[in-house]
């Protein structure tokens, strides 16, 4: 199966949920932007391209299938991060320091620096 039919009802929910957070944000602080939308959605369907294209290759190449996932880790991470900084810029209470997504990078103590005021 080239993609996780869960995986990827996940990740367009994840997208979702930062396209939300991030126009909120954008709104609420005053700084809305149309242009933004364009690069945000280049971006979304660049991180779904390369999900796809290693879907691809773990299918093909099964010795390739735990980079699919280590991907999907990375991705979840990505798109967290994105989340949490847009809930910060709106002003909400948000954790500086994630520990499973210092896990998953493998770099013990560091902070996510998006989230640092």
């Amino acid at each position: 199966m080239l993609i996780n039919p869960v995986q990827a009802s996940v990740l367009a929910g994840l997208i979702v949920a930062n396209l939300g957070t991030g126009v909120l944000a954008a709104a609420l602080n005053g700084t809305f932007d149309t242009s933004k939308l364009a690069d945000f959605w280049k971006r979304a369907a660049t991180i779904f391209v390369a999900y796809l294209a290693l879907g691809f290759i773990a299918h093909v190449a099964t010795d390739w299938a735990a980079l699919q996932t280590t991907m999907w880790a990375f991705l979840i991470a990505f798109m967290g991060d994105k989340i949490f900084k847009n809930l910060s810029e709106m002003g909400l209470p948000v954790p500086e320091n994630i520990p499973l997504v210092n896990k998953l990078v493998n770099v013990p103590g560091v902070m996510l620096k998006s989230l640092k005021k």
